[in-house]
């Protein structure tokens, strides 16, 4: 009689904990983020309502130069509507000497570019603190 007890006790606090568990996993999935990596590519999701399946929200594409330097970053977000990737943003970047240039460009689907909203951020780097300072240029 014991030991029945005792299993239906702990069977009991098991129960309770995994429904506080699966209550708080429902509560907090719309704000969990999922990364994947593959290569040069990475995939942003979130974690849907039910703890266990996810939707895509973000993917990014990386180039890299001969250094092995960041050169380019591809933004798209996904369309839920066509089940596909849309180009959203492009970022180029421009290393110098003290100065770090970065190139912002929005997708434009009529021409199908990346020609509309450019901007320019200069970064440059002060040697005596390593501080960066920028600058925007539209």
């Amino acid at each position: 009689m014991k030991k029945t007890f005792v299993t239906k006790a702990i069977a009991a606090i098991f129960a309770t904990a995994m429904m506080s568990f699966t209550t708080a996993t429902e509560a907090g999935a719309q704000n969990t983020f999922v990364y994947g990596q593959d290569g040069n590519t990475m995939t942003v999701s979130t974690l849907n309502a039910d703890g266990i399946s996810i939707t895509p929200k973000l993917k990014y594409e990386y180039q890299y130069d001969a250094n092995g330097n960041l050169a380019e970053k591809k933004a798209y977000r996904w369309n839920a509507g066509n089940r596909s990737w849309q180009p959203a943003y492009l970022l180029n970047y421009l290393p110098g000497d003290g100065i770090y240039l970065i190139d912002y460009a929005e997708y434009d689907k009529a021409s199908g570019a990346f020609t509309q909203n450019i901007q320019t951020s200069i970064y440059y780097q002060q040697a005596e603190n390593g501080m960066l300072l920028t600058d925007i240029q539209r």
